[in-house]
């Protein structure tokens, strides 16, 4: 909720943000006997090296097989699309909230290092490529970034008007995809220093 108000989101928006946990009615409540993450091996799994692929989930992780340079990638990098990182809550005993677009790209960026014949992909077809496909991705981000940035220059926006922007057709319909959109771009051009913000009244403006 505090994220919402420092968007600027009206009251009448704030009122359907518990709606965005109806699925999680569908998920089990079952604990994890046993968690993993990068540089553990899987049980009877051995030969399968386990990567961190942050971004489009706080969770999600991508397997790589060494003898055959096997990527199982799930949603973190696609033939025709790019996944959404998605805004997320922050865990439980930290205050800030992750950065998921800045995370993706660090993601991507680090798949680069690693020899991969095939990836094998949550969505839609197979990658034969991913070395040729990353840098592509990565540039696009950069030209939706920068088409944000000619936005905002002149103007000082909440994160809502300038999703508003980006998404009029679709943001009321699916206002947490384009709200985390939108703060992800915000938070590139951010780190790159090539935009600030100021809290005025609990919400965040940005310009240049």
């Amino acid at each position: 909720m505090k994220l919402a108000i420092e968007s600027g989101l009206p009251q009448e928006f704030l009122s359907a943000i518990p709606k965005f946990k109806t699925p999680l009615k569908f998920m089990g409540d079952r604990k994890l006997d046993v968690s993993i993450g990068e540089g553990d091996a899987i049980p009877g799994l051995e030969e399968w090296n386990i990567i961190e692929t942050l971004g489009h989930a706080q969770s999600h992780l991508s397997f790589y097989r060494e003898r055959d340079g096997v990527l199982i990638a799930g949603d973190h990098i696609l033939a025709h699309i790019s996944p959404n990182p998605l805004i997320e809550p922050p865990f439980d005993g930290e205050e800030e909230r992750t950065k998921p677009l800045l995370q993706y790209n660090a993601s991507l960026s680090k798949l680069q290092d690693i020899p991969i014949s095939r990836a094998y992909t949550g969505h839609g077809e197979d990658i034969s490529d991913v070395h040729a496909l990353i840098p592509k991705r990565l540039r696009k981000q950069d030209e939706r970034a920068q088409s944000v940035l000619h936005m905002i220059k002149g103007n000082r926006f909440t994160v809502l008007e300038i999703c508003q922007k980006l998404f009029p057709s679709v943001y009321k319909k699916e206002l947490g995809l384009t709200l985390s959109e939108t703060i992800g771009q915000l938070d590139y051009l951010e780190s790159l220093d090539l935009i600030k913000k100021e809290k005025t009244d609990g919400v965040y403006y940005y310009f240049v």
